[in-house]
């Protein structure tokens, strides 16, 4: 909630400095923002010209990238634990080392799909390139928030559809698993324009997410944890328009 120390050549923060440099020089940049419902004393809070700035600087990244939000320290120390790991591993392609005659083979990124439906703590956070065929219209008011807020999206600018992961051939499922796929911000304006049926490439982040949620049982409530699992387009790459 706070801009933060000023620099007085550029007018910018020393924080808006680092990430402009981050972008510069293409370095992987994890992004943590504090959940705004999250109650802080006001001596905490910038207000003015400082709160200006800092509610610009929240819209650049917004929309440039997939947000994490946080609440307390123990919160943001968990997500960064998870997601630097996470981030590490993906700077190099993924390999395995064949023991018989110690090459590397690469793992293609729907081998690693398949994988993350059967284990998606493992390997939630990995990015990579799908084919998706859509199967479902856009939805968008109706998501819900605890999902949006876990997969780090932006409430009441995200959209959905649902869709099966094809093969590079284009011919078939990988799997009968329908999967959803969520976009926020310019992601989302190239996901409007997809329609059922459509065959979509993207570049993708496997999410996964568990939130607590009421449901009935045996004529009362019981309040469980759901999991959830998402693709977040990271960047389109291309529509196929199906006649």
């Amino acid at each position: 909630m706070r801009y933060g120390s000023v620099d007085e050549e550029s007018g910018l923060s020393y924080s808006q400095l680092e990430y402009n440099e981050a972008i510069k020089n293409n370095i992987p940049t994890l992004i943590y923002i504090m959940d705004e419902n999250h109650p802080i004393p006001s001596k905490y809070v910038d207000t003015g010209d400082n709160a200006e700035k800092l509610s610009e600087f929240k819209k650049i990244v917004k929309k440039k990238h997939i947000i994490s939000f946080f609440t307390t320290p123990e919160d943001l120390g968990q997500k960064i634990s998870h997601d630097l790991i996470e981030a590490l591993s993906t700077i190099d392609q993924i390999e395995v080392q064949q023991v018989e005659n110690v090459q590397t083979e690469k793992i293609s990124f729907e081998k690693v799909f398949l994988k993350y439906l059967l284990r998606p703590l493992k390997y939630d956070g990995l990015e990579g390139e799908l084919l998706v065929k859509v199967t479902s219209d856009l939805s968008g008011s109706t998501l819900k928030k605890d999902i949006l807020r876990s997969f780090g999206l932006e409430i009441g600018d995200t959209l959905s559809v649902d869709g099966f992961v094809l093969d590079k051939d284009m011919r078939n499922t990988l799997t009968e698993r329908k999967i959803s796929l969520y976009a926020d911000g310019v992601r989302a304006d190239w996901l409007e324009q997809v329609n059922i049926g459509d065959i979509i490439r993207m570049k993708v982040r496997l999410a996964f997410c568990t939130i607590k949620e009421i449901s009935q049982y045996d004529g009362g409530k019981i309040l469980k944890d759901t999991s959830y699992l998402g693709l977040i387009i990271l960047e389109g790459l291309n529509i196929e328009k199906m006649a």
